[in-house]
């Protein structure tokens, strides 16, 4: 797993780098953010699934083109969409969600990342550490991207 905060209203969206696979045998840092079509992605779960929904949002999400998700781990994966017009979630079920709260997480240290944002009232990337100490699945370095005026 990951995790990914947003705080839209400072428009930025802030994940860990590590990877973890099969079943945690496998591990290794990567970019989880990435930008597309004016838009601030983050995503956590299943690296396959999340690829394939990389790719298409990159592509600019055509509809013929749109992946399906069929298999059980592909259904683990989710994606926070930061965006001139708020925050959105996307999962397997392919349907953009609008999130209206004003901190939203995802991933397996979510929770951690939500309290320290919104009780302990540390950044968003002070969070993705702080998670990184009790969550496995968590790890530095931290990326963050920022919602430019512009998108």
């Amino acid at each position: 797993m990951t995790t990914v905060i947003s705080i839209p209203e400072q428009k930025i969206i802030v994940s860990d780098s590590l990877v973890t696979t099969y079943g945690s045998l496998t591990q290794y840092r990567s970019d989880k953010l990435y930008r597309a079509g004016g838009s601030c992605f983050g995503e956590s779960g299943d690296v396959e699934a999340g690829l394939r929904f990389r790719r298409w949002a990159q592509d600019g999400m055509p509809k013929k083109d749109r992946p399906k998700f069929t298999g059980f781990n592909e259904d683990m994966f989710y994606v926070l969409e930061l965006a001139k017009d708020g925050l959105w979630l996307w999962d397997a079920t392919m349907v953009r969600q609008k999130i209206m709260d004003p901190i939203y997480a995802i991933g397996s240290g979510a929770r951690i990342a939500m309290y320290c944002v919104s009780v302990l009232k540390m950044s968003a990337e002070d969070s993705i550490l702080e998670a990184a100490k009790i969550d496995i699945h968590t790890s530095g370095p931290v990326q963050i991207l920022k919602l430019s005026d512009k998108e």
